[in-house]
């Protein structure tokens, strides 16, 4: 089956799709940058690896066992730019999203939901 994949601007993470399985995720990089997940052919969630011990590899796993953002486990595939600025390439993704689409990948609507669910309920 080809996925049809939606019109997003033309960005390096949109290149090319590896299925969201863990074989796959250990050849992932190593490093900073940022990743898209994808169900099917839709983005539901854009995510960078920024921090210290973080790599896009971590990342990838910590979603795939439902230990981030749990709608995240739905994924099917996902793709990956290498960034230093890993935080600033994220938020130009979403931005990039939001003026295609007129809102976030679902997944980081849901995560933004759950965090201020946390703060009120803190």
């Amino acid at each position: 089956m080809r996925l049809q994949r939606p019109k997003l601007p033309a960005a390096p993470i949109h290149h090319k799709l590896w299925r969201f399985s863990d074989s796959i995720i250990e050849f992932a990089p190593d490093a900073r940058g940022v990743y898209a997940l994808w169900k099917n052919a839709q983005v539901i969630y854009y995510g960078c690896a920024h921090a210290d011990e973080a790599t896009i590899r971590s990342r990838l796993l910590e979603h795939r066992s439902g230990a981030r953002v749990a709608c995240t486990r739905e994924a099917t595939h996902y793709s990956w730019e290498l960034a230093e600025a890993a935080r600033l390439r994220e938020g130009e993704l979403l931005a990039d999203f939001w003026s295609a689409f007129g809102r976030f990948p679902s997944c980081n609507e849901a995560e933004t939901v759950d965090a201020v669910v946390k703060k009120i309920t803190a």
